[in-house]
């Protein structure tokens, strides 16, 4: 499967401006973040950004960044105007929003992401268990997880605005996921 990875980035955060290159250690997080993706070992990595001092950071790198518009709203939108703007877009099989502050993910996670492609899901994504105290916190991302059988056992995955509910296993969602273009 030919998996583009793309890095989202954008300085003008309001709970955390600058983020992109806090250092973490003497890196700037974007860095470590992007140095993730590259040892995933999936394919082309490229942090789409807003701003010049983040795409210098990565190109000084020997990686790829593009520029995108600073006034579009998500790091979802930037990946979209990177995806329409990519000329060989049609080569790859899925591509990963990997969000530009999770510099501790691990690369074996990044690969598993492409899972439930592989396995007939149109989107995958990571979760974990919810703790207790999580379940009412309105900054945990929740999913519903329902396990439908597809050879193997996999979630497919939704996002839910109500972490209580009926049988379905409640799951915390890492702000990473997959896509079949």
């Amino acid at each position: 499967m030919k998996t583009l990875i793309l890095i989202p980035a954008r300085m003008a955060s309001l709970r955390f401006p600058n983020k992109p290159m806090a250092l973490i250690c003497g890196k700037p997080m974007i860095q470590r973040v992007w140095e993730q993706a590259m040892k995933s070992n999936l394919g082309e990595v490229i942090v789409a950004c807003s701003e010049k001092e983040v795409l210098e950071c990565i190109m000084s790198l020997g990686g790829k960044a593009i520029l995108t518009d600073p006034n579009l709203p998500s790091g979802t939108d930037r990946i979209f105007e990177a995806i329409k703007n990519k000329d060989n877009i049609s080569e790859f099989d899925s591509i990963i929003n990997l969000q530009g502050d999770m510099p501790i993910i691990n690369p074996h996670d990044i690969d598993k992401v492409n899972t439930p492609l592989l396995q007939g899901f149109d989107m995958g994504t990571l979760a974990t268990e919810l703790k207790d105290n999580q379940k009412s916190d309105s900054n945990v991302t929740k999913v519903r997880i329902n396990w439908i059988k597809k050879n193997k056992f996999w979630p497919s995955v939704r996002r839910v605005k109500d972490a209580f509910g009926d049988r379905n296993l409640i799951c915390s969602c890492a702000p990473i996921s997959d896509y079949v273009k």
